[in-house]
């Protein structure tokens, strides 16, 4: 019979070869393990062992209260860096970081109650770093001389490239589902964006879009662990989301990182024609042995929502531009047909609010009274009067002095950074109790005989809400309302004549 049955060395000529494993077993020290020489083995254990050593599938066996390990060569995979040691060593010290999880169920093997099952996963540390691993496996009582179990025999297959080719299956179906659900960009970026989160455990998910020629990208969505984080919003480098590789993130190569532990940064160049124009970025634990699978996930992802994005940018911009169209021709036809000064004025505020995509508006201009001397007239529109009652007049601040002056159109994405922004006392800012402006537009009314007729004023609580063709929008409006209100006060003239 063959080893370990027989001790003696086969005939080469004649005898099978023996397995890798087979050969170390019969090199290994034994006596130096507490199973004692081979030729001290009850005959439980070497049919065991001759069992295993003929097994094609992984195959390991812990025989006694010390656990010595004994396993195949088609085991021997599965051990990773933790080879050196593991034959004839004790299943607590090759494996400390899954012991709490196989202990117990080993210990009722022990006691003659088998179990198994298609997917077990376990995290275990085999290349110096830890990973999820999957297995479907069945553990065996082995019965000593003796009669009462004195080993545990495993069988197994690893199954994780299944699991997760299964997983990732799944993850494109509903990432398919999300985009054709998804009508709003906002939501659909949203959703993507979760759904690649959900797939890779402890992962950070941004996307960022670039900033025309600059170095730089805004953060409009990243999320962690299901939760939306406070850098959206943020400007940072690309070097930050590119790995420090910013330049061939920018010619549309995919570009990624890992560090020494099991942490992973990969990024996704969203192109227009040849420009950057985006990244998708993840950074999460991933064993550096399957971050090939997971960059092929994310470039495809990315894609996806990429032209799921661009599709519905497209028919969002179609939908704006129709509502702007409308909003301009009822704004010139309410202009046109009102002629008294004061329900103009709010015509002009209300129409000019809404057309921006304000929060509130105001529109602050000179009147005249019965003796012909100037003043200061306001309307509201978005917020109640009395918020600017007991403000008084806006004074000539580095921000609002301009428009009173006809300078061009002033537009922050958010006033509260503008170099120009809190320049003087008392409040050095925005008054207690005013409204929360964080974006801010402004614009002069000027008539046809370059007088300042006033300036229109606009606000957002929300940064970045207003954007150039927002400027250029309420510049042609100023235009309509200027000659609106000179051709009131010209009926208005004539009336007092």
């Amino acid at each position: 019979m063959p080893w370990p049955f027989d001790l003696a060395s086969p005939d080469e000529a004649s005898a099978r070869q023996p397995g890798s494993m087979e050969l170390q077993m019969q090199r290994h020290p034994w006596e130096t393990t507490p199973v004692g020489p081979v030729e001290h083995w009850p005959f439980s254990l070497k049919l065991a062992v001759r069992t295993l050593l003929d097994c094609q599938l992984p195959m390991y066996l812990a025989w006694g209260d010390a656990y010595t390990q004994f396993f195949n060569d088609a085991y021997v995979p599965i051990l990773g860096d933790k080879k050196d040691g593991a034959l004839g060593g004790d299943v607590r010290m090759t494996w400390p970081e899954i012991w709490p999880t196989i202990g117990p169920m080993w210990a009722r093997v022990l006691q003659g109650d088998p179990s198994g099952s298609s997917d077990l996963a376990l995290t275990i540390n085999r290349y110096g770093y830890f990973e999820t691993c999957h297995f479907a496996y069945s553990y065996s009582p082995v019965y000593g001389d003796g009669g009462r179990p004195e080993g545990v025999l495993v069988t197994f297959v690893e199954t994780t490239e299944t699991v997760q080719a299964e997983r990732r299956r799944a993850f494109q179906l509903e990432l398919a589902d999300i985009l054709r659900r998804e009508t709003a960009s906002g939501p659909l970026l949203r959703a993507a964006l979760g759904q690649v989160g959900a797939h890779v455990a402890d992962a950070t998910v941004t996307y960022a879009e670039a900033r025309a020629g600059e170095d730089a990208a805004v953060i409009l969505e990243q999320w962690h662990d299901g939760a939306r984080t406070a850098q959206c919003g943020r400007t940072v480098p690309l070097a930050q989301l590119a790995q420090g590789m910013p330049e061939r993130l920018g010619a549309g190569e995919t570009v990624w990182s890992a560090d020494e532990g099991s942490r992973a940064g990969i990024a996704v160049p969203l192109m227009d024609g040849d420009r950057l124009a985006a990244v998708l970025a993840l950074h999460a634990p991933l064993a550096a042995h399957r971050i090939a699978d997971e960059v092929r996930l994310l470039e495809d992802a990315a894609r996806r929502t990429w032209e799921a994005l661009r599709r519905i940018r497209a028919e969002e911009a179609l939908r704006e531009e129709t509502r702007v169209l409308e909003l301009m021709k009822s704004a010139s036809e309410t202009l046109a047909s009102t002629i008294a000064l004061e329900p103009l004025m709010q015509a002009i505020t209300d129409a000019a609010t809404q057309l921006v995509g304000a929060e509130f508006g105001a529109f602050f201009y000179n009147g005249k009274d019965d003796n012909g001397d100037a003043y200061l007239l306001y309307t509201l529109s978005g917020a109640p009067r009395d918020t600017f009652a007991h403000f008084g007049k806006p004074r000539p601040t580095a921000v609002v002095g301009p428009t009173f002056h006809g300078s061009a159109p002033i537009r922050s994405n958010d006033i509260r950074k503008d170099t120009r922004y809190g320049t003087m006392a008392p409040f050095h800012g925005m008054p207690p109790e005013y409204l929360p402006i964080v974006s801010y537009l402004a614009v002069s009314v000027v008539s046809r005989s370059g007088e300042v007729i006033g300036g229109l004023f606009f606000g957002h609580s929300k940064p970045a809400m207003f954007s150039e063709r927002s400027e250029e929008l309420i510049g042609a409006f100023a235009v309509q309302a200027a000659i609106a209100i000179d051709n009131a006060q010209l009926y208005d003239m004539a009336q007092r004549a």
